[in-house]
């Protein structure tokens, strides 16, 4: 399995989730997206992903779930 994929898959399923746990909390949706993107860059950033990596599944992840308006 190569990295690049393993980080997007992980980043798609943990923004997802985190997106919906925030909304959950009784965050707004747009402040739930950047409270989840945060969470998202951190845990990749944990599991050691190098910082290349990670900006490039984040760049990519914005486009899947783009950022709600205003």
């Amino acid at each position: 399995m190569d990295v690049e994929r393993v980080a997007m898959e992980t980043a798609r399923e943990l923004m997802g989730l985190w997106s919906m746990l925030h909304r959950l909390n009784g965050s707004s949706e747009y402040r739930a997206f950047g409270l989840a993107y945060r969470d998202v860059e951190r845990y990749l950033r944990r599991c050691g992903f190098g910082a290349e990596l990670v900006q490039d599944t984040l760049t990519a992840i914005q486009f899947e779930y783009p950022e709600p308006e205003f």
